[in-house]
């Protein structure tokens, strides 16, 4: 049988919905694994872009299911291979990276609402005090040319009672009169304008993603065949940078032990080693400083945090710890 690939396998499948045929697949993947928009294509380890074409949604299995029976000869026995196609994938072989995004939609949503009715109330608020504001400038322009009139009254009476009066103050009136008045120069306000504030963009604090800001780094679960030279040439650094960044690196790597590289450096002059954290409930990065007891400006300035930045569940941060005694 010709070799047959992942997506015309699947769409015969789906399309004809016998139980699937695996002569010709044998020593290989299973022909439903490939990235989310990419059914030719997988990762030849565990990784959370192997995401099963076989089940509605598209899910991505365990890493133990990866390696047990995605990645393996073993992939005829799944039970996702047993059931027909479109079937929603277990929850014991699903993935927890896949609820997370769940979870954190829905907080934004609920955050997104609050802050809409929030606005809702205080434009109501606003709203009267603008109003009276603008009833109170349209009375007091009303009341402007009276004041005026009453001023060009007095003034025209009072002009003639000065000219006809024979007295040498007459004159000296007169003369009062003729000349012209002072006028008046603006004086250029003292206070100059403020510079506009700079606003920072909310930092992605996820694995795989660079974190920081001059120096950069990458937080990486260690999966089989990794080893700390590979990250060196991958990520153009050295091992000794590695090692000097993680706070208490073992010297064997376990198998989805998170570490921590630098990007693009072999530099790391004056950086504490970092400890990898998991956040696994919303909480204001002030507080979990003051609870993992480091340093506030330290952690902001690693993370590239603002300050008052509420942390989501599933974001990744560096915790910065001091250097070891040798």
């Amino acid at each position: 049988m010709p070799y047959q690939s992942n997506s015309e396998f699947i769409k015969n499948e789906v399309q004809n919905e016998n139980p699937p045929n695996f002569e010709g697949f044998e020593n290989q993947i299973c022909p439903y694994l490939g990235l989310k928009f990419d059914s030719k294509t997988w990762m030849g380890f565990p990784s959370p872009i192997n995401y099963c074409h076989r089940v509605k949604p598209l899910t991505v299995p365990k890493f133990e299911h990866q390696r047990e029976y995605c990645l393996s000869n073993n992939y005829s026995q799944c039970p996702i291979i047993m059931v027909g196609p479109g079937q929603r994938m277990p929850k014991a072989i699903r993935s927890q990276s896949e609820k997370r995004p769940t979870v954190r939609r829905i907080i934004r949503i609920e955050v997104l609402i609050g802050l809409l009715l929030i606005m809702v109330i205080l434009g109501g608020i606003f709203w009267n005090q603008i109003i009276a504001g603008i009833t109170q400038i349209n009375q007091s322009a009303s009341n402007f040319p009276q004041t005026s009139t009453q001023t060009l009254f007095i003034t025209k009476t009072s002009s003639p009672t000065i000219e006809s009066s024979p007295s040498p103050t007459s004159t000296v009136t007169a003369t009062q009169e003729s000349s012209p008045s002072p006028t008046l120069t603006p004086i250029p306000p003292s206070e100059t304008p403020l510079p506009p504030t700079s606003t920072i963009e909310p930092p992605i604090l996820a694995l795989e993603t660079p974190i920081g800001r001059d120096k950069k780094f990458i937080i990486h679960a260690v999966i089989p065949g990794e080893s700390l030279e590979l990250y060196a040439k991958n990520y153009d650094t050295t091992v000794p940078a590695i090692r000097a960044v993680n706070y208490d690196l073992p010297s064997f790597l376990p198998l989805d032990w998170v570490v921590i590289i630098p990007l693009n450096t072999s530099d790391v002059t004056g950086i504490p080693p970092f400890e990898p954290y998991e956040v696994k409930e919303a909480i204001s990065v002030e507080t979990l400083a003051e609870i993992l007891s480091v340093d506030l400006t330290n952690l902001r300035l690693y993370n590239r945090i603002p300050s008052g930045y509420a942390l989501n569940p599933g974001e990744w941060i560096l915790i910065p710890r001091e250097t070891p005694k040798p």
